[in-house]
Protein backbone atom coordinates (compact mmCIF):
# COMPACT_ATOMS: atom_id res chain seq x y z
CA UNK A 1 0.00 0.00 0.00
CA UNK A 2 1.46 3.65 -0.99
CA UNK A 3 -0.60 6.41 0.09
CA UNK A 4 -0.46 8.76 -2.26
CA UNK A 5 -2.50 11.66 -0.72
CA UNK A 6 -4.20 12.53 2.61
CA UNK A 7 -3.32 10.55 5.81
CA UNK A 8 -5.03 7.63 7.97
CA UNK A 9 -4.32 4.46 10.92
CA UNK A 10 -3.68 0.98 8.81
CA UNK A 11 -4.87 -1.82 11.08
CA UNK A 12 -2.56 -4.08 10.00
CA UNK A 13 -2.99 -7.60 12.63
CA UNK A 14 -2.94 -6.44 16.43
CA UNK A 15 -1.24 -3.17 14.90
CA UNK A 16 -2.20 0.67 14.53
CA UNK A 17 -0.10 1.87 11.74
CA UNK A 18 0.08 6.06 11.56
CA UNK A 19 0.43 6.46 7.51
CA UNK A 20 0.46 9.85 5.54
CA UNK A 21 1.00 10.90 2.30
CA UNK A 22 5.03 9.10 1.01
CA UNK A 23 4.01 6.22 3.48
CA UNK A 24 4.82 2.70 2.18
CA UNK A 25 3.27 -0.80 4.07
CA UNK A 26 3.93 -4.23 3.27
CA UNK A 27 0.74 -6.57 4.03
CA UNK A 28 1.18 -10.23 4.18
CA UNK A 29 -1.24 -12.55 2.54
CA UNK A 30 -3.60 -13.44 4.97
CA UNK A 31 -3.23 -10.66 7.37
CA UNK A 32 -6.58 -9.18 8.36
CA UNK A 33 -6.43 -5.36 7.54
CA UNK A 34 -8.30 -2.19 6.94
CA UNK A 35 -7.24 1.55 6.89
CA UNK A 36 -9.28 4.93 8.22
CA UNK A 37 -9.00 7.88 6.64
CA UNK A 38 -8.16 10.37 9.88
CA UNK A 39 -7.80 13.49 7.04
CA UNK A 40 -10.42 15.96 6.98
CA UNK A 41 -10.11 15.42 3.29
CA UNK A 42 -10.43 11.89 0.93
CA UNK A 43 -7.45 9.63 1.25
CA UNK A 44 -5.84 8.10 -1.83
CA UNK A 45 -3.67 4.87 -1.80
CA UNK A 46 -2.31 2.14 -4.84
CA UNK A 47 -2.22 -1.22 -3.97
CA UNK A 48 -0.13 -3.83 -5.46
CA UNK A 49 -2.05 -7.07 -5.40
CA UNK A 50 0.91 -10.28 -6.15
CA UNK A 51 -0.86 -13.19 -7.20
CA UNK A 52 -3.74 -10.80 -8.79
CA UNK A 53 -6.51 -10.58 -6.29
CA UNK A 54 -9.31 -12.44 -6.96
CA UNK A 55 -11.57 -11.40 -4.14
CA UNK A 56 -12.10 -14.85 -2.70
CA UNK A 57 -10.83 -14.24 0.70
CA UNK A 58 -12.29 -11.03 1.56
CA UNK A 59 -14.46 -10.78 4.95
CA UNK A 60 -16.49 -8.37 5.72
CA UNK A 61 -16.78 -7.35 9.25
CA UNK A 62 -19.04 -5.19 11.61
CA UNK A 63 -17.56 -2.44 14.18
Amino acid sequence: MIVKKGKGILHLGKDELPMRRGDIAFIPKGVLHYFVNTDSEPSVAYVIFTPFYDGKDMKLVDE
